[in-house]
């Protein structure tokens, strides 16, 4: 494959797979682009352009498939290259991370991760916001990271502060929208991993659930009610999306479509838990029950919240093991 000329139809096909979020065919793709930079090892000399552009396809396609990499891929690409994931278009990286931690059943793992990819965040020299010619003016991830703290405390933050934050902050207000985005995603990514998995706020998993006829999910301690598309989408997936786009790949690529299939991001590899069924069968831990159970005195009991951590709880207690108390 002559690597110059192909870089259109390798980008264009990136594209598709970020856009829709795929990692087994994002992780397809970055494979093969590894293995052709590696027929090429002269590329940086020959043309820096090229291979700077090849190193950001690479890059993102690990983003989109964090879930088939190991833990030192995930804190290197958080600590280095944090602002190519808050450029990919429509991409959430808190949500992504979250669909790793949510496959390890024991919260303290998770929350040892977080800790570690808080560290990394914190630590990031990168670029994130460039251009603006004010002194003092944080340019670099971490700049922006003890911005927030100095201005909002550790988390979790204060809604009213948040936004206040977001919209009034000397360095914030003047920022082009493009990178007012990027630091919106940094806060809520900050938040994110610095709130325990022991607690209802910080809790990755989401509980599905039907009261009093409507469709709603139990997610990090909020009640979301879902409309028919939504509960379709989360109950069957979005059905065959690439069923136009297999065959470029294959055509694109050379490669042996044996063994290909559009699999979603449930697909676990690298010996992480593997779920065949209720991802939300997870062993019952005695801060996150007290967490929910202490939630309950902030509602009405006739109301939509207050019923649906109920069952939740419910739930979590047919899960104890007998001869075990929940608290």
């Amino acid at each position: 494959m002559a690597i110059n000329v192909n870089f259109e139809k390798i980008s264009d096909l990136a594209k598709i797979f970020i856009k829709h979020n795929d990692s087994f065919f994002a992780n397809k793709l970055y494979q093969k682009l590894k293995e052709l930079l590696s027929e090429h090892p002269n590329l940086k000399d020959d043309d820096l352009d090229l291979f700077n552009k090849y190193k950001n396809i690479l890059i993102q396609l690990q983003f989109i498939s964090l879930n088939f990499f190991e833990e030192t891929d995930w804190v290197d690409l958080l600590k280095n290259n944090l602002n190519i994931a808050f450029s990919i278009e429509e991409f959430d990286l808190r949500e992504k991370l979250r669909s790793i931690l949510i496959f390890y059943r024991d919260f303290d793992i998770r929350d040892n991760l977080k800790k570690k990819f808080l560290i990394a965040v914190s630590n990031c020299k990168q670029l994130i916001t460039r251009g603006y010619k004010i002194d003092s003016m944080p340019v670099k991830v971490s700049e922006w990271v003890n911005n927030l703290i100095i201005n909002l405390g550790m988390p979790p933050f204060d809604l009213l502060k948040k936004q206040e934050y977001l919209t009034n902050n000397d360095f914030v207000k003047i920022l082009a929208q493009e990178d007012k985005q990027k630091i919106r995603k940094l806060l809520d990514l900050y938040e994110f991993l610095s709130l325990s998995s022991n607690t209802k706020e910080g809790n990755e998993n989401v509980v599905p659930m039907k009261l009093d006829d409507k469709f709603i999910i139990l997610d990090q301690g909020n009640i979301k009610e879902l409309n028919k598309e939504l509960r379709d989408e989360f109950l069957f997936g979005s059905g065959d999306r690439f069923s136009q786009k297999t065959e470029n790949f294959d055509k694109l690529l050379e490669s042996d479509s044996e063994g290909l299939s559009p699999l979603n991001n449930s697909q676990i590899v690298n010996n992480k838990l593997e779920i065949g069924g209720d991802k939300n069968n997870f062993k019952k831990d005695n801060s996150f029950y007290s967490s929910l159970e202490a939630s309950l005195k902030n509602y009405s009991p006739a109301s939509l919240e207050y019923k649906a951590i109920k069952q939740e709880l419910g739930r979590l207690e047919r899960l104890t093991p007998k001869g075990k108390s929940k608290k």
